[in-house]
């Protein structure tokens, strides 16, 4: 499982073990996987009959904020190909990765400075059906400077809409699937200003720095590598 480092209004993070859920083989995925049945139990039963065997999240950039999987790398240009709008891309410098799938995830989410145990259904779960194994963490652990997690308040409101049936089916693929020809972007308006600024402090919750690091032992050839 490789993983682009995101936030996730439904699941806080969608790291390795949610990144499996697009495996899943059902083509209207909203309404089997969101409406008839509950995304994380879907996910984690079809990791017990498809086993990861090894996972990676790639944090070089990342994406985080309320709307951190669907902004995206959206870069506004005006027709002189100056930048109006970048998004929320996020420089972290980081790559994980591992076999524990289990062990992936949770330094994934620590490093968001989000807690496994009580964020994420999905890796609660996961943790019930595969167990939790020691690991050693090798490498830096700190947070990422000025990461900006989901509240609670964005998950539950999600929570309660996907129950909506042909509604929530509407609206949510209506904004996930925006097409860029009849409706461009445009560079940032006053409205969407005053929303990002109140959404900040109802529904983004930013994360306090924790520092700390443990580092590569070095190694002096191709041969030392492999017992590092």
């Amino acid at each position: 499982s490789f993983a682009k480092n995101k936030t996730h209004d439904v699941s806080r993070c969608t790291l390795v073990i949610k990144n499996t859920y697009g495996c899943l083989p059902a083509r209207d995925k909203f309404t089997e996987y969101h409406q008839k049945r509950e995304v994380d139990t879907a996910t984690i039963d079809a990791l017990k009959h498809f086993p990861v065997h090894f996972a990676a999240i790639d944090a070089t950039w990342s994406l985080d904020g309320p709307l951190g999987y669907k902004e995206g790398f959206d870069v506004v240009r005006d027709e002189d190909g100056r930048i109006l709008n970048t998004g929320n891309i996020h420089r972290t410098d980081t790559v994980i990765g591992g076999r524990d799938l289990l062990a992936v995830e949770r330094v994934g989410m620590l490093k968001m400075g989000l807690d496994p145990a009580e964020d994420s259904r999905f890796y609660g779960q996961a943790v019930e059906a595969f167990g939790e194994r020691d690991f050693e963490w090798v490498g830096d652990t700190c947070t990422y400077e000025e990461w900006l997690n989901i509240g609670e308040a964005t998950c539950l409101q999600l929570d309660i809409g996907e129950e909506l049936g042909v509604m929530a089916h509407f609206f949510g693929e209506s904004m996930a699937h925006v097409d860029p020809v009849l409706f461009p972007p445009y560079k940032t308006t006053w409205v969407r200003k005053v929303m990002h600024t109140v959404g900040r402090y109802f529904f983004v919750r930013k994360v306090r720095g924790r520092k700390g690091i443990r580092v590569v032992p070095r190694c002096h050839g191709p041969v030392d590598c492999r017992d590092c």
